[in-house]
């Protein structure tokens, strides 16, 4: 550790950051924490806050701390080309969080940088953070834009010291900025550098920025150690999370399986059922169209029989009439009305 800084001094730089979430600043934050309680700044501002984890950091830090400092947070929401384009969801969680926490001394400034330059005057802010658009002429833009506003107690943050991905040049503002001002660079998480601006710097940060060496190294070490823990934290609450997850889903599973089960029992009953109805069905035609065969010859056969006794009948009595009553006798004549005539043609 170095010589005269002793970040547990400082241990507001060991709290568990409020905010997290997708970021390429997180192993950042244990410094933010210890820059803003050794700097104490009366304005903070930060260019590019997109999800809003180092700038909430840096609004945790000061309302932990209890200081008199206003913070501003600038940015469009609307993205660019390195951070992608933003949806409005992105804006909204971001004030809903930062409304509940921190409305009482921090502010949203939903605009680009030119616009927000306007509303502080020269030498008002205490600590600029840059994290924009990366390329080089926009980085240089900003901090040539943002400098004269900046105070004798002046420090600039800029993320992304070390990325040279595609058109990445923050690198190269930062080797220029380096030969012109005191400075500190970490090297983890995309490289933040610590520019000193300004000509009265707390005690600490002028130490900060003159440390080199092996206790330079101690202090990356350490702050980087602590970053890491607190993204090794947040991935390890994220894999609990996905497997709770996991394991109502996998019961939600078994549910729905012995729901299937009982689902399928009821349908093979209902199969069953259908089955039965359905050869109860067949039988009962067999059986009608059976019914209509015997109905059937039945009818058949008593026209038959119906025809053949007629017949007999009409036989036996027309001889019996005659034995009864022979042809020509009175007996017949009264027995058979109309007998005469047709025996006399007969006769």
């Amino acid at each position: 550790m170095s010589g005269t800084i002793n970040p547990l001094d400082h241990p507001v730089c060991l709290e568990t950051p409020r905010r997290l979430g997708h970021s390429a600043w997180i192993e950042h934050i244990p410094f933010a924490f210890w820059l803003t309680s050794v700097l104490k700044p009366r304005v903070l501002v930060e260019l590019g806050v997109h999800h809003g984890v180092s700038f909430c950091a840096f609004c945790q830090a000061v309302g932990n701390l209890s200081l008199d400092t206003r913070t501003f947070g600038v940015d469009t929401w609307a993205g660019d080309p390195h951070a992608g384009n933003y949806s409005e969801p992105v804006f909204q969680d971001l004030q809903a969080h930062h409304g509940a926490h921190y409305a009482r001394f921090s502010s949203l400034l939903r605009m680009d940088f030119d616009q927000a330059a306007n509303l502080f005057s020269a030498g008002q802010i205490d600590l600029l953070h840059i994290d924009g658009y990366h390329t080089y002429e926009a980085a240089r833009h900003d901090f040539e834009t943002w400098l004269p506003k900046m105070s004798q107690h002046g420090v600039i943050l800029f993320h992304d010291v070390t990325e040279r991905q595609t058109d990445f040049g923050v690198w190269k503002v930062w080797e220029e900025l380096t030969a012109r001002y005191p400075s500190f660079t970490f090297g983890h998480e995309h490289g933040l550098g610590v520019l000193a601006v300004g000509t009265e710097l707390p005690p600490a940060v002028r130490t900060l920025v003159s440390t080199q060496g092996a206790p330079a190294d101690q202090l990356r070490a350490f702050f980087e150690q602590l970053g890491q823990r607190i993204r090794f934290g947040m991935e390890l609450q994220t894999a609990q999370q996905h497997l709770v997850r996991q394991q109502q889903l996998l019961t939600e599973q078994d549910q729905m399986q012995a729901e299937l089960g009982r689902l399928q029992t009821i349908v093979t009953h209902q199969q069953q059922h259908i089955h039965h109805v359905e050869a109860e069905h067949q039988r009962l035609i067999q059986a009608e169209a059976d019914l209509t065969r015997q109905l059937e010859q039945t009818r058949r056969e008593q026209a038959e029989l119906e025809s053949s006794t007629a017949w007999r009948l009409s036989h036996r009595l027309s001889r019996l009439s005659k034995t009864v009553a022979p042809v020509g006798t009175k007996r017949r004549a009264l027995l058979v009305p109309g007998s005469h005539a047709v025996d006399q043609g007969h006769g």
